[in-house]
């Protein structure tokens, strides 16, 4: 990414991509449901249209500016979850990481009901002492780091 001329793109389109994460300002990945989609898919549509731009830079940009919702993915990890080898912007399309933020979300959603078989926790109970272990990171970087601990190793296809 050559950022002398990727941060100029980024400001043409700072306005547009400020009205869109207002829109999803009180989402979270534990909140994101079907109806949402579309909010959540725009801001990366938008920053799929800046040049030298690819797709794990979006997904830190975005993590950067609602880091309780969106998560960071990079190429190793698109190809540990869509078995796809060629990483581009037409592939780690923004339909692909709404499929990879669901199966995210699944994931903590697992991890949070395994946790209450052992002890009758309430899920925000869960939810801080997943942060707290953590260093009281957010559920997406928690889960980023999961994908850095497993990187490499196959998932289940998201289809």
């Amino acid at each position: 990414m050559d950022k002398d001329y990727v941060i100029p793109q980024l400001h043409k389109c700072i306005r547009n991509f400020t009205c869109l994460l207002e829109d999803i300002k009180s989402l979270n990945l534990i909140s994101l449901n079907k109806n949402k989609l579309k909010s959540i898919e725009k801001p990366y549509e938008l920053l799929c249209n800046v040049k030298g731009l690819g797709p794990t830079g979006i997904s830190k940009y975005l993590h950067m500016h609602k880091p309780n919702l969106f998560i960071m993915w990079d190429n190793q990890i698109f190809r540990d979850y869509f078995h796809i080898y060629t990483v581009n912007k037409y592939t780690a399309s923004s339909k692909r990481y709404i499929k990879f933020m669901l199966r995210m979300k699944d994931e903590i959603l697992e991890a949070i009901s395994t946790w209450n078989l052992s002890e009758n926790l309430s899920e925000n109970n869960i939810i801080n002492l997943f942060k707290q272990q953590f260093n009281n990171e957010t559920i997406p970087r928690i889960l980023d780091k999961y994908n850095f601990v497993t990187r490499g190793k196959k998932k289940t296809n998201i289809y």
